[in-house]
Parts: C-alpha cells; sequence; structure tokens
C-alpha cells in the first residue's frame, strides 16, 4: 500500500494542548490529517493520502497515519473524526462506503487501531459543519 505524506505547517508540539485524526473517507481516496487543536481551532499540519481500492479497509490507512505520527512527532492520537462518502447508521457507529469494497464499523476500528474515541460523519453533514469555520 502506497501512500503520499505532506507536512502542511512546521510546528512545535507542545504549542498545541491536544490533536486529533480526521478525515475524508471515499471509494477513491482516504485522505487523513492530523490537527492540532487550539483555542477551539483546527490547524491542518500534515496530511496523509490513500488509494481506496489499494486497502482492505479504512484500520490499514489509520494505523499507516498513527505510525508515521508517532515516530515523526512522537504524538499519539486518541480521538478522530471521519466524514464518510456514503450511508451512515442513525446510531453513526458504521458508514456504508459508496463504491468501496469495505465498510467502515466504528467498534472494529476502535479494536483494531489505537484510537479510543471515533465520529462518523456523512461527508456532506461535515461541509455542513464546516461552513462555520470558513474566513470571510
Amino acid at each position: 500500500m502506497k501512500f503520499q505524506k505532506r507536512v502542511r505547517k512546521k510546528f512545535v508540539k507542545n504549542s498545541y494542548p491536544y490533536f486529533i485524526l480526521a478525515g475524508d473517507i471515499g471509494g477513491t481516496n482516504v485522505s487523513l490529517g492530523l490537527f492540532g487543536i487550539r483555542k477551539k481551532v483546527p490547524e491542518l499540519l500534515v496530511s496523509f493520502h490513500f488509494r481506496s481500492k489499494e486497502l482492505n479497509g479504512l484500520d490499514q490507512a489509520i494505523n499507516k497515519a498513527m505510525k508515521s505520527i508517532w515516530e515523526d512527532y512522537s504524538i499519539n492520537v486518541a480521538k478522530a473524526c471521519f466524514a464518510v462518502a456514503g450511508v451512515i447508521s442513525p446510531r453513526k457507529d458504521f458508514a456504508k462506503v459508496t463504491n468501496a469494497a469495505w465498510d467502515v464499523d466504528r467498534k472494529s476500528l476502535l479494536k483494531k487501531t489505537k484510537l479510543r474515541q471515533i465520529l462518523l460523519l456523512n461527508d456532506f453533514e461535515a461541509i455542513g459543519y464546516g461552513i462555520s469555520m470558513l474566513k470571510k
């Protein structure tokens, strides 16, 4: 499995009280980002891009990104939010990914990764929440 990693912003680990992993999950691509959170404002620090068809499941991409984050920055990420292209279950614990051979199951991800908290959203729902973060 190949992936691309891009450092979006040089940063000092202690400048952020905490970090989250967020992602845009689709049938063609999986894009994950390490975000530093300061004053309730997320800043994209590092991004990872995978081809969905090269993955057996989202856990592969998460574990690869989290390993890189640990090795490069000594950061353990515990919380994540994933915007999934597809139908999200009413309990927001499962997503049927459009055009992918695998699905996203929150319980399974919690078992297969070091994440301790995961929020699943539909990708259009995530865009709606993100609008309030845009600058004029």
